[in-house]
């Protein structure tokens, strides 16, 4: 009865070429998936109003809000700008909690923030407007750590001053979308709509984050590719030697 046995030199060529198809293959799919962002750009704006309203934003003082907005496409946000102004003069250091929230399910802010980030430094008023009391209006600007934010999704942004001994009003804006606004005391409360209120002023810049290609797409590219690798595996430089003892 006769065994066939194969070189063991045979085997190796044939293990490594099987080792290179799967990187090669890995290597495909992780293509197939990968997303890379674009330029920052302007993504939404809700431009401020001048002589315009605000509505008090003041954590301590049991004063929270937060505006909705929709997104139309994935994106990294990485910059957040907004309005506001002071009852008087302005403290020294400004400080402020910005949060995203996503939808709940009901319409409303979930009660756990999204992403979360401080700012504290000065606010910049060298755009000369001033809010319905003639006093000062102020723009703040925030870098983020890339918050990813999904496609077609509700969220809301929420923003409010942690110095409690100064009133922050956050200014209107001068395009409104719906006029609503979510309110809440502190985080341990549910958020409340008002229906009677005004849309707020902010700016999000954010890169657009888009797939290199659709995963059939991109296998139809590379199937040349493919076809070489598959054919350099059987064009195998040793020759197939069958040993069969008796």
């Amino acid at each position: 009865m006769g065994v066939r046995s194969f070189p063991n030199q045979y085997i190796s060529n044939i293990e490594g070429r099987v080792s290179k198809l799967y990187n090669l293959f890995s290597a495909i799919l992780l293509l197939c998936f990968i997303s890379l962002p674009a330029e920052a750009s302007i993504y939404r704006v809700q431009s401020p109003l001048n002589n315009g309203d605000g509505y008090l934003s003041v954590g301590p003082a049991g004063a929270q809000t937060a505006e909705k907005f929709q997104t139309f496409q994935s994106v990294m946000i990485n910059t957040i700008e907004w309005w506001g102004s002071y009852d008087s003069i302005s403290p020294s250091l400004e400080s402020f909690t910005v949060r995203i929230f996503k939808d709940d399910g009901t319409g409303n802010p979930g009660s756990q923030a999204l992403y979360e980030k401080i700012f504290q430094g000065l606010g910049d008023n060298s755009e000369q407007l001033i809010d319905l009391f003639g006093v000062p209006v102020f723009r703040y600007e925030l870098l983020i750590p890339d918050w990813h934010l999904l496609n077609n999704q509700s969220y809301f942004l929420s923003i409010f001053s942690n110095d409690a001994s100064h009133n922050w009003y956050w200014l209107e804006t001068e395009n409104p979308i719906d006029n609503k606004t979510w309110h809440r005391s502190f985080d341990s409360d549910l958020w409340r709509i008002d229906g009677a209120s005004f849309d707020m002023s902010y700016l999000i810049r954010a890169q657009f984050v888009t797939n290199i290609s659709e995963p059939s797409t991109l296998f139809l590219l590379l199937l040349p590719l493919l076809s070489l690798s598959w054919g350099g595996f059987f064009n195998l430089r040793k020759p197939l030697k069958i040993h069969i003892s008796s």
